[in-house]
């Protein structure tokens, strides 16, 4: 009996063991993901300011093409271009 006590204790110590690893791995992969979406916005934001040219005002990407390359839809493409001022329609002023 007393053999088997210890290798429940045992047992439960490595259980609590590998709870606390993995709580610490799922903090990480939380961190980790959030800098990966930090940076793809930033990205989104470089790919949405970039122009044909020095001479030219008109926008090097298309929202479609920046949604392939990052993985984002247009409609967060869009979102991310309103947030920052990027938006490439002109907002509609609604009079009364």
């Amino acid at each position: 009996m007393g053999r088997t006590k210890s290798e429940i204790n045992e047992l439960k110590r490595k259980v609590n063991s590998l709870e606390l690893e993995t709580s610490k791995m799922k903090k990480e992969i939380k961190e980790n993901t959030q800098q990966i979406d930090r940076l793809t916005d930033a990205k989104i934001i470089d790919m949405l300011q970039e122009t044909n040219s020095t001479y030219s005002s008109r926008p090097r990407y298309s929202y479609e093409e920046i949604s392939n390359a990052t993985g984002k839809s247009t409609g967060y493409i869009s979102n991310i271009a309103k947030e920052n001022g990027l938006s490439r329609r002109a907002i509609k002023v609604v009079s009364e």
